[in-house]
């Protein structure tokens, strides 16, 4: 007796992505009854409170780090002193901080594009057939979107019409 491709792939879905279908009003998001989150884009990894204690924790999540973290620790110990303290901490110490630049200067980056790309003007149609300029950020589910040529697609969005021939 064999295992039909329906039950075999039911096996490996996760039980928390059911499909379920949505009733969307186009062009009228206060009729909506569900709470769709908002268009906003953050890639940001880390905040004021969380960057030192994560980073730290990434850091020391590898192996060697981990490793030269305890070589050091053990130096406080008088009797498995093997030579002075600096000679441990100060290396280990530039290492984790040169890393603390990086990782912060990255999410900074980060932080810089997700404005820009939160920023960036679209044309909404409204519901009595005015164009509005409105940021990316505030596009809500069933917006009917005015899109340029060249210009980036702000979510998923349904294809109503389009000049071009392909």
């Amino acid at each position: 007796m064999g295992i039909s491709y329906s039950s075999a792939t039911a096996i490996f879905r996760s039980s928390t992505h059911k499909t379920e279908s949505r009733d969307v009003i186009i062009g009228r998001p206060d009729l909506n009854t569900v709470w769709y989150p908002q268009n906003v884009t953050c890639n940001q990894k880390y905040n004021i409170i969380t960057f030192i204690p994560l980073v730290l924790f990434e850091q020391f999540n590898v192996f060697f780090n981990l490793y030269f973290l305890i070589m050091a620790c053990t130096q406080f110990v008088p009797s498995l002193r093997i030579n002075y303290l600096y000679t441990y901490w100060v290396p280990l110490s530039c290492v984790t901080f040169a890393s603390m630049l990086r990782e912060g200067y990255e999410d900074i980056k980060r932080a810089y594009r997700d404005r820009e790309i939160n920023s960036q003007r679209y044309t909404l149609l409204t519901e009595n057939g005015h164009r509005e300029e409105i940021l990316s950020s505030e596009i809500k589910v069933s917006d009917i979107i005015i899109l340029r040529k060249n210009q980036r697609v702000p979510a998923d969005i349904l294809l109503l019409q389009t000049l071009d021939k392909s």
